[in-house]
């Protein structure tokens, strides 16, 4: 539990970085989010 929000939060953090450039959208976000939790 602790390692997947940790891996949420590097999500989050990714994602505000990413938000500079360019906003991603909810499906993109989704599937990065289910990407991390197949670990």
């Amino acid at each position: 539990m602790n390692t997947l929000d940790n891996k949420l939060k590097q999500i989050d953090k990714l994602q505000k970085e990413i938000d500079f450039i360019r906003p991603l959208n909810i499906d993109e976000i989704k599937q990065l989010k289910e990407y991390y939790r197949s670990f």
